[in-house]
C-alpha cells in the first residue's frame, strides 16, 4: 500500500507557502556564511514563480497580509534571523527597521519557473549590499516537502515551539512522546487524551 501521509508537506516558515522558496534560499546563503545586517543591504531582488510574484506588497498592514508578503518575509526573516511564528506577529509588522527594510525587496516572475510548478516552487534571492557586492541563495524543491524533508529533530521543534506557547516543556514533550507511541507501542488512548485535556499552564487536566 502506498499511504498518501507519509507525503505531506510541513511548514516551518510561519507564512504562506508561496513565500517558502524565497525563505529556503536565503537559508541557503545563511548555510555558507553569516547573513548581513539589515542596515548593510542596499536592495534585493526575488526571482520566483506567479503566484509567489504577486505577493509583492511591500508594507502589510497586519499580520495576515503579512504572512502573504515577500517582502515582509525577506525583511522579517533578516531583521529577526528566523521565519517563526514571532517574526510575523504584531510586534513584527510595526518593526521599523523590517518595514524599512521590505521597501527594498522586489519580486519579478520568471516564466520558466512557473513552468516547473507542482514540482518545484523554485526562487533565486540576489543580495546587493551597499558595497556593490552581491550574494545569491537559490532553492528549487521547498524543505518540508516529501522530496525535501525536514528531520524528526526539525519537526520536534517545531512541536515544541508551537505547544510551549500553552503548556510546559515537560508536558509538551510527554504529548509529543505519547503521541508518536501510539501506533507502536500501544500506549492507552485515554491516557493521551488526558494530556491533551490539559488547560494552558496549569498543573492538571480541565
Amino acid at each position: 500500500d502506498n499511504w498518501h501521509l507519509m507525503q505531506n508537506y510541513f511548514k516551518l516558515h510561519s507564512c504562506c507557502r508561496f513565500n517558502h522558496g524565497t525563505l529556503d534560499a536565503i537559508d541557503v546563503m545563511a548555510a555558507r556564511a553569516p547573513l548581513p545586517a539589515p542596515e548593510q543591504v542596499d536592495h534585493i531582488q526575488v526571482t520566483s514563480y506567479r503566484y509567489a510574484a504577486e505577493l509583492s506588497d511591500q508594507a502589510p498592514r497586519n499580520t495576515l497580509a503579512a504572512k502573504f508578503s515577500v517582502p515582509f518575509a525577506v525583511a522579517t526573516r533578516l531583521v529577526h534571523g528566523n521565519s517563526s511564528m514571532n517574526s510575523f506577529n504584531w510586534d513584527a509588522v510595526r518593526n521599523p527597521q523590517v518595514l524599512a527594510l521590505a521597501r527594498k525587496v522586489f519580486v519579478q516572475e520568471d516564466p520558466a519557473m512557473t513552468l516547473r510548478l507542482p514540482m518545484e516552487r523554485p526562487a533565486r534571492v540576489v543580495m546587493t549590499l551597499m558595497d556593490g557586492s552581491t550574494l545569491t541563495g537559490e532553492a528549487g524543491v521547498n524543505r518540508g516537502d516529501d522530496a525535501s524533508p525536514y528531520t524528526r529533530v526539525e519537526l520536534r521543534g517545531k512541536f515544541m515551539d508551537l505547544t510551549q506557547r500553552v503548556w510546559p516543556a515537560a508536558h509538551a514533550e510527554k504529548v509529543l512522546d505519547t503521541t508518536l507511541g501510539l501506533g507502536n507501542t500501544g500506549a492507552a488512548v485515554h491516557e493521551w487524551a488526558s494530556l491533551l485535556r490539559r488547560g494552558p499552564m496549569r498543573d492538571g487536566p480541565v
